[in-house]
C-alpha cells in the first residue's frame, strides 16, 4: 500500500485490508489524500448493534467465513472494525465498495450503514456498487467473485459464452476501477466522465454494472 490505494476481494483479503487500513492510519503510514479500495465490505466483528452484525453467518458457510475474523489482540489490533470507523481511525480517504447480487450473503445493509456513516461524520465520498451480471453458462448468477473477469479484463479466458455486450461492461468496470486508483474518483481526472455519483445520506446512489443489449 505504498501509495495509499488498497484492493481487497476474498473474505480473507478483505480482512487483511481493513487491518492494514486500522493499523496505517493509526501509525501515520498511509497518505490519507489517496484512495483505498475494497471490492467488498470486511466483515469484522459486529456485536450487539455493530455496523457489521454477525447474524446470518450460521451453517457451514458461516462457520468457515467466521475463521477469517481477525483477533483484537490490544497490540496490532486495539479495537474492531466497526469501533475504530465510529471513532473516526479509520483513513479518511476515499472508498469505493461493493458487492455482487449473489454473493456468499446479503451484505447490502452493513455496506449502506458504512457509506452512511463515512457520510454522517462529513469525510471523502464512498462510491457503493452492486454488480448484478448473471454470468451466462450457468445458473449460478452474479456470484462472489463473478465481477473479477471484467474488472481484470479477462473474459478471453473464460470458458462462459460471453457476448459482445460483456466486453463493453468489462471496459467500464475497468475504467470505473482504474479511474478510482489513479484519481480517488471512478469517474476520472475531471470528476464527470461517468455518472457515478458518492453514497449520501440524502442520494444513496448504488451503481449498477449489467449488460446493457440493444432493443
Amino acid at each position: 500500500m505504498e501509495r495509499g490505494v488498497g484492493v481487497g476481494r476474498t473474505v480473507g483479503g478483505n480482512q487483511q485490508l481493513c487491518s492494514l487500513i486500522e493499523r496505517g492510519a493509526d501509525r501515520g503510514e498511509l497518505d490519507l489524500h489517496r484512495p483505498l479500495a475494497e471490492a467488498a465490505l470486511c466483515r469484522r466483528g459486529g456485536g450487539r448493534g455493530g455496523l457489521l452484525p454477525a447474524q446470518g453467518l450460521g451453517g457451514a458457510a458461516g462457520a468457515g467465513m467466521g475463521l477469517f475474523r481477525p483477533h483484537i489482540d490490544g497490540i496490532l489490533l486495539t479495537e474492531s472494525f466497526d469501533d475504530a470507523a465510529r471513532k473516526q481511525h479509520l483513513a479518511d480517504a476515499s472508498y469505493m465498495i461493493g458487492c455482487t447480487l449473489d454473493d456468499i450473503r446479503p451484505m447490502g445493509t452493513q455496506i449502506d450503514e458504512f457509506c452512511f456513516l463515512r457520510d454522517s461524520l462529513d469525510h471523502r465520498p464512498a462510491f457503493q456498487y452492486l454488480f448484478a451480471r448473471k454470468l451466462p453458462g450457468t445458473h449460478d448468477g452474479a456470484f462472489h467473485s463473478a465481477e473479477l473477469w471484467y474488472m481484470f479484463h479477462t473474459l478471453n479466458r473464460s470458458w462462459r459464452p460471453m457476448m459482445p455486450a460483456d466486453y463493453v461492461l468489462a471496459d467500464e468496470v475497468m475504467d470505473c476501477w482504474t479511474n478510482f486508483a489513479k484519481y480517488g474518483n471512478p469517474n476520472g481526472k475531471s470528476g464527470s466522465e461517468t455518472n457515478w455519483r458518492p453514497f449520501t445520506l440524502a442520494n444513496p446512489y448504488v451503481k449498477i454494472f449489467n449488460v446493457k443489449f440493444d432493443n
